[in-house]
Formats: C-alpha cells, structure tokens, sequence
C-alpha cells in the first residue's frame, strides 16, 4: 500500500477588515469612540493642550502676587491637582506661574491654599472644591468628548 502526496488545501484569502486608528503617527489604539480621530490619550492631551494655551492667553506672566524675582520658564500650574479631571481643564483652575513660584508652592501646601483663595475668592474656590469632590467620588460624570467639543479640539 502506498501513500499518495496530496496537495495542501488552499485557503480563500479573505481580507480582514481594518479597524479604525488613532490618526496620531505610530499610534496603533482605537479612538476613544466611534467616530473620532484620537484614542483617549491623544485626545486628552489636545485638550491639555488647548487649555494650557488658554491659560497662557490670559495670563501672559508669573501671576505669583509676592515678591519675588521670577526664576525660570513660565508653566502652567492646577490650583486643584490635575488627577481630578471634573476642573482639569476650567480656566479658573489654571494659572501661569515661573519656575521658581511653582516650586515654591509645590512644597508649601498651605501658601499654596491662600493663593487660591486670595486668586479666586473664598465661594469660588469651594465650588471648584466641590466640583472636584463630585467627579471624584462618582456622583457625577466627567465627559472628554464634550469638553473636546467646547474647547474646539473636536468638531
């Protein structure tokens, strides 16, 4: 008895359908949802930076109120911690300080709360608090595609 050689079937070659990319280069994520150019973080760092040009816009130098002699390049400062993402991107959260300014306050925690109140006020500073804590804590929802949207990164 002998073995016949038969040939390898041939599978069909079927084209895979090509899920849509982050238009960012080199960038192989899905966008954030249907329909947009950019994965998540491609889109928050737009929008990180157009607030951050907002910000500049506004301030245009050091808005550190003491005195003192500016030390460095100019930054873009949170007065409440960009990891809550309900105010990361409100320009009453967003100040323009030097280097050295940041620095200082960065370590100081407590000059770092009279200069958001004396910068903001008093009822302005808890409902930022507050706008925060309620992000936060899960009672409300923060949306990226809609601050996208109104800040302009996104149509």
């Amino acid at each position: 008895m002998t073995l016949q050689k038969r040939p390898l079937r041939k599978r069909r070659s079927t084209r895979r359908r090509q899920a849509a990319r982050c238009t960012v280069r080199g960038c192989t994520r899905r966008p954030y949802r249907a329909g947009l150019p950019f994965c998540g973080t491609h889109l928050m760092a737009r929008i990180d930076a157009e607030a951050r040009r907002r910000v500049f816009d506004r301030d245009e130098r050091c808005q550190d109120d003491r005195v003192h002699v500016c030390a460095g390049p100019l930054q873009w400062a949170h007065l409440i911690s960009r990891g809550y993402r309900g105010v990361r991107h409100m320009l009453d959260n967003g100040v323009v300080l030097c280097a050295g300014a940041h620095t200082y306050y960065k370590t100081r925690p407590l000059q770092w709360q009279e200069f958001c109140l004396r910068r903001l006020g008093s009822e302005r500073w808890a409902e930022l608090e507050a706008l925060a804590l309620e992000v936060a804590s899960g009672r409300a929802k923060f949306d990226m595609v809609q601050t996208a949207k109104n800040m302009g990164v996104i149509e």
